[in-house]
């Protein structure tokens, strides 16, 4: 999506809202109905936001089938759309509290969309997965503050300790790890 640039940024918005609370597979195979049926381009790898908020909500509600909530995120997802378009020019804002007051978007999809999509360091937050949450927690790097150990508290923990320049590097290293090793029930050895 980088390659692509600005024309990217929408597709990658989308495929970042997809992705909240579900697998990375069913997150491809949404993106790509999604591309095949309302894609641009010569090759279909752009999604443009006057298209999506065009489309019907049945229409996207199939491309999204096995996507965790689809129904709620097909409606998002219009909204969305139609909010850039509207308030955007079709450019999908790269500013953090822009992009959390998106329906659907919110801190952990902002800094996603920052990180990847606009190539942002400085300024940028953690993103905090099911396993970046797991992981922190495992390894003691979250304090215990009082207040409840949710993502949103081990997102501020980890910005302490982790400098911005890697922060994006670091993310993708513990989902991995997450996903490969350190499982929910039976970590490996």
């Amino acid at each position: 999506l980088r390659s692509l640039g600005q024309k990217g940024h929408f597709s990658g918005l989308c495929a970042a809202m997809l992705s909240s609370q579900t697998r990375d597979r069913v997150t491809l195979t949404a993106t790509k109905r999604l591309l095949s049926k309302l894609g641009s381009g010569s090759d279909q790898r752009i999604l443009e936001p006057a298209k999506i908020a065009e489309a019907s909500i049945s229409d996207l509600e199939v491309c999204l089938a096995g996507v965790n909530y689809h129904k709620t995120k097909a409606k998002q997802l219009r909204s969305i759309a139609d909010i850039v378009v509207r308030c955007h020019a079709g450019v999908v804002p790269d500013d953090f509290d822009t992009l959390v007051s998106l329906p659907g978007i919110g801190p952990k999809i902002a800094n996603l969309v920052q990180s990847v999509l606009f190539d942002r360091i400085k300024g940028c937050g953690m993103v905090v997965d099911t396993h970046v949450h797991r992981i922190a927690q495992r390894l003691g790097w979250v304090t215990a503050d009082g207040g409840p150990r949710d993502p949103e508290h081990t997102r501020r923990c980890l910005e302490k300790i982790i400098p911005e320049a890697v922060r994006e590097l670091v993310t993708r290293r513990l989902i991995s790890f997450g996903q490969e090793v350190c499982l929910p029930q039976h970590p490996r050895d």
